[in-house]
């Protein structure tokens, strides 16, 4: 059986690998990534309360999302569930 460290590695270079892929960058699920990692941040009993960390993994969601991906004019799956992870 893998160690969680491994096992999150694993899955972390498993979803680079899903973003990076393409021709193109999918930004929206760059965001979602960055919106995840925020919410493990801020949720981590390991971290103080209101950690910086979570707060900068949020604010690069935000900007990933709205100044490259403008879920306003190109909506997808990704986009939403980001903005619903974020709480926009």
């Amino acid at each position: 059986m893998m160690s969680t460290h491994a096992l999150a590695s694993y899955f972390l270079s498993m979803l680079m690998y899903l973003i990076f892929r393409l021709d193109h960058t999918c930004w929206p699920t760059v965001a979602l990534l960055f919106a995840v990692f925020s919410l493990g941040a801020l949720f981590d009993p390991a971290r103080p309360p209101f950690s910086i960390e979570s707060e900068e993994y949020y604010l690069l969601s935000r900007v990933t999302l709205i100044n490259f991906a403008a879920p306003i004019f190109k909506t997808t799956i990704t986009a939403v569930l980001t903005l619903v992870c974020v709480g926009l």
